[in-house]
């Protein structure tokens, strides 16, 4: 079910975070390496914001492999650069209306630097 918010003029439309939040069957292409997995995403820590969790199918017992990321608009995200026990994360990403999300981003960890393309389909 989705949630209604008032919005100025008094029209009412979907919170953007809403399109993005389920589980998700990641379809990576990673420096040459294929990989799939699955990706939960949920609504973020603050408004406009989703995590992203076992992203690059990163979770262990260690970490959760959290990554949050800003939304632009409703259908646009900014994986804004942030710090993970795997390395430094940044990138972008889209959802079509069949809430299909396209994922470009990379993760550098030291001198090495891997950049993704990936493709997410609701589970």
């Amino acid at each position: 079910m989705q949630t209604k918010t008032r919005i100025r003029n008094n029209l009412c439309q979907t919170k953007w975070e809403e399109k993005f939040t389920s589980n998700f069957i990641s379809s990576e292409l990673c420096n040459g390496q294929n990989l799939s997995y699955t990706m939960m995403i949920t609504p973020g820590p603050n408004p406009r914001q989703i995590t992203m969790a076992n992203f690059n199918d990163r979770a262990s017992q260690a970490t959760t492999a959290k990554v949050v990321a800003n939304l632009i608009n409703g259908s646009v995200f900014d994986i804004y650069e942030q710090f993970m026990a795997f390395g430094k994360v940044s990138g972008a990403g889209t959802i079509d209306a069949d809430r299909r999300i396209t994922l470009n981003f990379q993760i550098i960890n030291g001198t090495d630097t891997l950049v993704c393309n990936g493709i997410l389909f609701p589970n």
